[in-house]
């Protein structure tokens, strides 16, 4: 973990959080480009027996959506509370936007419920976790296995064998194509899931201020954090990272989901989630 990320701080069980922001581009920031954005990383320790994952049920789609806020307090608050610590995650899967937000696609499961396996355009790589917590990047399309316990998806496989999978963007790109990145990862020896957001701002008006992360920024990261595995998940006005306990919700990045405020959470077709009991 580079020094100038600074240091990791405990969540909960097996759960851990940073927050930095540092130059990372790939490419020059032109200067009509915002700030460096904020990466907000979670660190989860598979190996702890505390640790259980959690996505969207098929009974937990709406056809206007879901914030993630609203997800994790259904989901903390669906648990015998006294026994969890808490609840953290991140938007998932694609989605049709605007609307009807209930239609996902790529492979999703939920407590070993298949919720979509509905083709995504260029192919779809899924995180498949079993409920042993054995967390893995599957191969493009690779459908659930009988032991799938939690599964979502995105559609750029951006770390294999521990290498970009992306290319670098070209240097002399007039306009480096960066968003608001959600994505996950993997590592083994030690067992880690890592999730993480980038914040962004997007405009199709390349002389107003404008900021985010490129897939290959994303790789870059989250090998630098410690992955060996990663894949994009959906991003710009979607990405959000929050957490809920006994104290509420806690929004853990700047969200911006009507692509101009921010702040404001978009309500996104599904989610991911990782539950932290207490001991």
């Amino acid at each position: 973990m580079p020094q100038n990320w600074g240091a990791w701080t405990p969540l909960y069980h097996g759960v851990d959080w940073l927050s930095a922001t540092v130059p990372f581009s790939a490419v020059p920031y032109p200067a009509q480009m915002g700030p460096y954005p904020t990466i907000n990383l979670v660190r989860v320790r598979m190996d702890d027996p505390h640790v259980t994952t959690y996505s969207t049920p098929a009974s937990g789609l709406n056809p206007n959506g879901v914030k993630l806020r609203q997800f994790l307090q259904t989901a903390f608050e669906t648990q015998n509370q006294s026994a969890v610590q808490g609840v953290v995650g991140i938007n998932a899967n694609y989605f049709d936007y605007p609307a009807p937000r209930n239609t996902i696609y790529g492979l999703a499961v939920s407590n070993l419920e298949t919720v979509s396996s509905n083709p995504l355009q260029g192919g779809y790589y899924p995180l498949l976790i079993t409920k042993s917590n054995r967390a893995v990047i599957g191969n493009k399309n690779e459908p659930r296995q009988a032991d799938t316990w939690t599964a979502v998806s995105g559609n750029v496989l951006l770390l294999h064998d521990g290498r970009p999978a992306v290319p670098s963007p070209q240097v002399d790109a007039p306009h480096p194509i960066v968003a608001a990145r959600t994505a996950v990862g993997v590592s083994y020896d030690p067992d880690y899931l890592y999730l993480m957001t980038v914040d962004g701002l997007e405009t199709n008006d390349f002389s107003a201020p404008y900021y985010g992360a490129s897939y290959f920024d994303v790789a870059m990261l989250l090998m630098l954090a410690g992955a060996t595995e990663a894949v994009n998940l959906d991003g710009g006005g979607s990405t959000t990272m929050g957490r809920f306990d006994s104290r509420g919700f806690v929004a853990m990045n700047v969200p911006y989901g009507d692509d101009t405020n921010p702040n404001v959470e978009r309500a996104v077709g599904n989610c991911f989630a990782v539950i932290a009991r207490a001991a």
